[in-house]
């Protein structure tokens, strides 16, 4: 500036100096930048920091001179941490319009602090047991990490689980593990899935035996139940059951019915399969003795044993209470009738069995013999021929006929020549044995001359009273070219003689063998005779029959 001094009359000095306003003085910074820290957004967090950079990180300055321009250092990248994080600490410079410069620094930071995302939850993994701890699924399962899937916007993740590397104990070879699969980021931050690996056993176990076949078998055979093997791919232990249902068979008798065993294979996971066998029952086996029985008796009329009484089982069904008893009296001969005594029993399935005793009854001496002689147009009434004094509450048996008895009216007309033998049975009150009678009928020719008629008496009691001292074979005169043999009951010839004339030549009960009772003479039985003669034309004939010997 020009100073001038001027007088009153003008005149003028001058002098000059400058005035200078200068700013050397720092815009002041009213307000401090500050740190910023954002969450990583996986692209930068460009945004937040350009607007931070452009807000000079919230730095406030002004200068009293001028204003103030603002820049910074920001050299165009964060440092590299975790992920896509990292941090940038910027010096904001405010200068104003001399150059004069104050300086505010904050630092912009991206961090990361969110666990990653799970997308997929893992999944639990159930497979079938293959006995082999199921390796290659178990391994495959966890490399998947359950099937879980996860993400992270600031950095990748990497999975870890807490597998122990064993399953739980359960049944078998069976088990499971709950597995906690963790995604990690790369700043350490973590989420978790879980999922269950589980090995079961849902298949059964087989038999690895030979399974039996439907049979049919008798009630008292039912065999024992087959030892069945088995084997499960799961289990070392398994266990087979047997069990046996009764099944009635609707209007089968007791004996018979149905089984339905079944065989039952489970293992230690309890799945079990099952094979029925069908067992059809039987009974066709009749009840048995159990009471010893003889069924051959020999015994004297007088001894004859009482009706035994017997006690019967069966082996299955049971024996029915209504046994049939029958008695039969069948007489051979006058010293002998057979009584046959018959139990037929029938168990409860209709199986039937007979038993029977046979008495051999032997009778010592039951009997008269009485010969008769009639003609064929004749009758008569054979009580005539016997003592007034018999009982006639007996029995007329034909022997060797049929039809020519009507009551004891004897009708020889249908009957041809010969000898024919009618018996009387008669019981005795307190006598055991019967009597019997014999009556021998010759049944003749009456036009042929009877004293060459054969007529043989077939009773001898040579016991010396004059009556029937010998053995009398009417007509035999007529005959002299003939042989009478006579033979006991065992076949032992004890007399033959030729010419036999009823006289000089003739059997008075003495044996030619010895076989004696006393002096030679034969006991009293039963014997044979063969007669055998010729005719004058040399025709031959022969008669037999029984001789009874009599004292």
């Amino acid at each position: 500036v020009t100073f001038t001094a001027t007088d009153a009359c003008g005149n003028a000095s001058t002098s000059s100096g400058t005035f200078t306003i200068q700013d050397t003085t720092d815009p002041t910074i009213n307000t401090q930048a500050s740190d910023m820290v954002v969450e990583c957004d996986g692209q930068g967090n460009s945004q937040a920091l350009a607007a931070w950079l452009a807000s000079n990180g919230g730095a406030v300055s002004s200068d009293v001179c001028s204003g103030v321009t603002w820049s910074n250092n920001y050299s165009g990248s964060l440092s590299d941490d975790c992920g896509l994080t990292g941090s940038a600490t910027v010096i904001f410079t405010a200068t104003d319009a001399c150059g004069n410069a104050s300086t505010s620094s904050g630092t912009f930071t991206i961090q990361d602090t969110t666990d990653p995302t799970i997308s997929t939850q893992a999944s639990d993994m159930v497979v079938e047991c293959d006995g082999q701890g199921n390796s290659q699924a178990l391994a495959a399962w966890l490399a998947s990490n359950g099937g879980a899937v996860s993400s992270d916007v600031c950095s990748g993740v990497t999975w870890s689980n807490n597998y122990s590397g064993s399953l739980s104990d359960d049944c078998g070879l069976t088990g499971s593990a709950t597995v906690i699969f963790t995604a990690t980021d790369a700043c350490g931050n973590a989420s978790t899935s879980s999922g269950t690996f589980t090995i079961q056993d849902t298949t059964d176990p087989i038999f690895t035996s030979e399974l039996p076949e439907n049979i049919s078998v008798s009630c008292d055979a039912i065999p024992v139940p087959q030892e069945l093997t088995g084997s499960d791919s799961c289990s070392s232990q398994i266990t087979i059951t047997t069990n046996d249902d009764i099944v009635e068979n609707e209007g089968a008798c007791i004996g018979q019915f149905t089984i339905l065993r079944t065989w039952t294979i489970t293992d230690s996971c309890g799945n079990d399969q099952s094979y029925t066998q069908t067992i059809s029952v039987y009974d066709n086996t009749a009840p048995t003795l159990v009471t010893p029985l003889s069924t051959q008796v020999d015994a004297n009329c007088s001894e004859i044993p009482a009706k035994p009484q017997l006690e019967f089982a069966d082996n299955c069904s049971g024996v029915d209470p209504n046994i049939v008893y029958t008695e039969t009296t069948t007489i051979i001969s006058i010293y002998q009738y057979v009584i046959v005594r018959n139990w037929i029993v029938k168990d409860n399935c209709g199986n039937e069995a007979s038993f029977s005793q046979t008495i051999n009854v032997s009778v010592s001496e039951p009997f008269d013999a009485i010969p008769y002689r009639i003609c064929k147009n004749e009758t008569i009434d054979l009580f005539t021929l016997l003592d007034d004094d018999l009982p006639t509450n007996g029995t007329w048996v034909e022997v060797n006929t049929s039809g020519t008895l009507s009551g004891s009216i004897f009708n020889p007309s249908d009957l041809e020549y010969g000898y024919y033998t009618i018996q009387y049975i008669v019981s005795v009150e307190n006598n055991p044995c019967p009597f019997i009678y014999e009556i021998y009928i010759n049944v003749a020719n009456c036009d042929v001359l009877a004293e060459c008629e054969i007529t043989v008496y077939n009773a001898v009691s040579p016991n010396g009273d004059g009556l029937n001292e010998v053995f009398l074979i009417d007509g035999i005169t007529c005959y002299p070219n003939n042989t009478v043999e006579i033979y006991n009951r065992w076949g032992v010839n004890v007399y033959k003689a030729g010419g036999y004339n009823n006289g000089s030549v003739s059997f008075d009960g003495l044996s030619q063998n010895k076989l004696t009772v006393g002096n030679d003479k034969l006991p009293g039985d039963t014997y044979f005779y063969i007669l055998k003669y010729s005719d004058a034309q040399n025709n031959s004939f022969e008669k037999t029959g029984y001789l009874y010997i009599k004292y």
